[in-house]
């Protein structure tokens, strides 16, 4: 599913900030994205069978930073996780691999643009997240393109922390570009520093005659204020709505 991948790979490299996090005395960690996806209009473009099928998505990963060097090794398994919200009431995340916790709109879920949503993670206490829901970003690209000529999605003039680009081959079911982080390190420089919120798409992305779903998401990045009770300096999340549009590089039907 849609980032859960590459949230735990790479922990080990948390060694790079354990000179600060030795001060810090909570050890949960929560880094999470919650997102929603609105599905294309486009009868060419049918997302079915693809990781963006869902509507909304929501997944955090707990792991236990108390010995830094080791969170790898110390995923939070069997605490309970939920979302709350306005229009969702309460919505069960269902744990799949230790520490990973997740819900899509298969369970019920739905993500609506403005609302504030709080994540609540039961383990030894109670510990929270508070979740802005932003609206989708505004952005448009030529229906008709050039094989192998690159594309740039620029947000810098929207409200946004960073932009989150991925870009489908829906003839051959296969993602040909997307710059989601690859590891949790790069997660926390993604949504701690300055992010991207202009992103050049390389000409490669499009790289043969198809049909491209292109999509993007302007996403807000959390503060160390949004959480409660857990480790502030790597908890993090990302979020924001996903839009998807057709570029053609076969001749439009």
């Amino acid at each position: 599913m849609l980032l859960l991948p590459i949230m735990m790979t790479g922990c080990a490299d948390f060694n790079k900030l354990k000179n600060s996090v030795d001060e810090l005395t909570n050890p949960l960690v929560m880094v999470g994205v919650y997102v929603g996806i609105e599905q294309p209009t486009d009868p060419n473009m049918n997302m079915d069978g693809t990781e963006f099928a869902a509507t909304a998505f929501v997944t955090t990963v707990l792991a236990d930073a108390a010995a830094v060097g080791d969170m790898a090794d110390n995923p939070v398994g069997g605490a309970a996780a939920t979302l709350r919200s306005d229009t969702n009431g309460t919505v069960d995340l269902v744990e799949g691999e230790a520490g990973d916790y997740q819900a899509t709109s298969d369970n019920g879920l739905t993500y609506t643009p403005g609302e504030a949503v709080k994540i609540s993670v039961e383990w030894d206490g109670e510990h929270t997240a508070d979740i802005d829901s932003p609206k989708p970003a505004e952005f448009s690209v030529p229906q008709e393109h050039e094989v192998g000529e690159g594309i740039v999605v620029d947000l810098s003039d929207q409200d946004y922390d960073s932009a989150f680009v991925v870009v489908y081959d829906l003839i051959n079911q296969e993602i040909t570009f997307d710059n989601r982080p690859t590891d949790i390190v790069a997660i926390y420089d993604w949504t701690h520093g300055v992010g991207t919120v202009r992103v050049e798409i390389p000409g490669g992305a499009f790289g043969s005659e198809s049909i491209y779903g292109l999509g993007v998401a302007g996403l807000k990045h959390s503060d160390s204020t949004d959480f409660t009770d857990t480790n502030t300096l790597l908890s993090t999340f990302a979020s924001g709505k996903f839009t998807f549009n057709g570029v053609y590089t076969v001749p439009m039907q």
